[in-house]
């Protein structure tokens, strides 16, 4: 199956055709270039990647059907897309760093969830991997607040994100599955991390 990409959204939704059972090769035409031509991305190839990666760093821990694949889309939610923001200060190639750590704790709600207090403490393990001296992950207090009371400098201690933050980076994260896995965007946006501002603009709700 050839698609032609329109947006940076194509790979996780083709990813999204292998979750749903789609079983044909799926190549998509990225680009045409005058010098070297047509330039196609292999999903197969780019899912047989994550796959082997990502099975390695497990460590035979299964989490549910396709867990490769939204596990894939959790870390970009958290690397921030057009629905969602980054996690300041945790770069991607940290997040990937910590991938054994990630996998280990993430789970799933259902098909399209993800399990929002299991993907709150991905959120801080990572904050107590970049920040060791500062952020403790087994203490009672936010990452937020042992920021606050720690030696980092005024910029990093802004940056640090609150409770209320990283929530709703997590719902968020979940209309990133309904919309590439399921297909479909969610009726109720206020479900998923976001609400209606003034003069019908869309915000983060937190």
């Amino acid at each position: 199956m050839l698609i032609e990409a329109t947006d940076g959204d194509y790979i996780p939704i083709a990813l999204g055709l292998k979750a749903a059972g789609f079983e044909l090769p799926v190549v998509i035409l990225k680009a045409w270039k005058e010098d070297k031509g047509p330039e196609f991305v292999h999903v197969d190839a780019i899912y047989a990647f994550l796959r082997a990666r990502f099975q390695r760093a497990a460590r035979g821990r299964e989490v549910c059907p396709w867990w490769e694949i939204k596990l894939f889309i959790t870390l970009l939610g958290l690397s921030g897309t057009d629905f969602t923001r980054n996690l300041p200060l945790v770069s991607p190639q940290k997040i990937w760093g910590a991938l054994p750590l990630i996998i280990q704790t993430f789970d799933m709600e259902g098909a399209v969830a993800i399990d929002m207090h299991q993907g709150k403490r991905i959120v801080e393990l990572l904050y107590a991997e970049a920040f060791p001296k500062h952020i403790d992950a087994y203490s009672r207090r936010s990452v937020w607040s042992q920021a606050q009371a720690s030696k980092l400098g005024p910029r990093n201690k802004a940056l640090i994100p609150t409770d209320g933050r990283i929530m709703c980076t997590m719902r968020n994260i979940n209309f990133l599955l309904n919309y590439w896995l399921a297909f479909e965007a969610p009726k109720r946006i206020e479900d998923f991390g976001f609400r209606v501002g003034e003069g019908g603009v869309i915000e983060w709700d937190d």
